[in-house]
């Protein structure tokens, strides 16, 4: 009886022991992209220009990717107003602005601008000419792009780390309860340009 039960214990333990072996943990690519962010310097307006395909990952779900495009490329802003001869407009003035964008919010499917038909391109082009993106503010500080879209509540800080565009999705307004002032909501990284 005394061999019956130290067998089965041992059987037990030896189950556990495979369970565990068997089920590793999933991979935390939010880190991973963290990691690379850190290591990462200022990026070039020239190397940057584009829209670009790539995939976000959320603090609460590391390896579960959702898809989304940078946005980038230099903006004129032509003075609007008419005051006469008297008054000339100012001349035009020229800014680099990036954002991130896509359909679907989190929900995006991963490949979501991978292959992206020419709908897709035309919608991109359409987003590259609204005010959204137009009117974004765009900084730079600690060795990054900093980009604050239009009335939004996260702001994206973006740095080149080898091959790779990376941005950290950061609250900007305590607006729920899950995330605070600060918090890094998401890790993004863009791997292809998929138009000029």
């Amino acid at each position: 009886m005394k061999i019956f039960f130290l067998t089965l214990a041992l059987l037990m333990a030896a189950q556990g022991t495979f369970a565990n072996d068997a089920a590793p943990s999933a991979p935390n690519y939010y880190q991973q992209i963290l990691n690379l962010f850190e290591q990462g310097s200022l990026p070039s307006s020239e190397e940057l220009s584009g829209v670009w395909t790539g995939r976000c990952y959320l603090k609460q779900m590391p390896s579960t990717p959702f898809g989304m495009g940078l946005f980038a490329r230099n903006v004129v802003h032509s003075p609007t107003e008419n005051n006469g001869p008297l008054f000339p407009p100012p001349s035009p003035t020229t800014t680099f602005n990036f954002s991130l964008a896509n359909k679907g919010g989190i929900n995006a499917a991963g490949d979501l601008y991978d292959n992206p038909s020419a709908q897709d391109k035309e919608d991109m082009l359409t987003y590259l000419r609204g005010e959204t993106f137009v009117n974004a503010v765009v900084t730079t500080e600690n060795s990054s792009l900093v980009s604050f879209p239009v009335g939004g509540d996260l702001k994206y800080v973006l740095r080149k780390s080898g091959n790779y565009f990376v941005t950290e999705v950061i609250e900007i307004k305590d607006n729920n309860k899950t995330f605070k002032v600060g918090d890094i909501f998401a890790n993004c990284y863009f791997f292809r340009k998929i138009l000029e």
